[in-house]
């Protein structure tokens, strides 16, 4: 067996990046210690999307699908595609668990918007948006949670 050789810099981002994330998260207003002062203007419902260096706020439910290219997310709604400045991972952990599944390392699929699941190869799957022609594979690592999901 070989082993990949690893740059100690690179864990050492790694390790404070997660770091980060714990302590934003540790610190995020739970109901307990949300005040009218402080309280969210709007709720879980809207996402904030980029577009022409412009903030759009967005219902999620016009969110069809997200794709990781390189350093961004290009989010897909019907009509529009937005780039997010943040990696698929990050923009994933924005959006509500019931909704959306991360269904394979560069795609996460708004589960209401599926329209279709059609079989592939290695029992893997491709689905089909409504109002959209663009596929969505499901990779192998996510087929057994997509169909518990999916109740398959």
């Amino acid at each position: 067996m070989r082993l990949t050789p690893y740059h100690e810099a690179r864990i050492v981002t790694m390790l404070q990046k997660l770091k980060n994330a714990w302590q934003l998260r540790q610190s995020a207003p739970t109901p307990e210690n949300i005040s009218a002062d402080n309280a969210p203007r709007i709720g879980q419902h809207t996402i904030n999307l980029m577009k022409d260096e412009r903030i759009i706020v967005t219902d999620i439910n016009q969110i069809y699908y997200a794709a990781a290219q390189e350093k961004v997310t290009l989010v897909y709604t019907r009509r529009e595609t937005f780039i997010m400045p943040m990696n698929i991972t990050e923009f994933c952990s924005r959006l509500p668990e019931e909704m959306f599944f991360r269904c394979h390392r560069s795609y996460c699929v708004n589960l209401t918007k599926i329209r279709e699941i059609v079989p592939w190869f290695n029992n893997t799957y491709i689905l089909r948006l409504h109002e959209l022609e663009f596929e969505v594979p499901v990779s192998r690592s996510k087929v057994k949670i997509f169909r518990a999901l999916m109740r398959l």
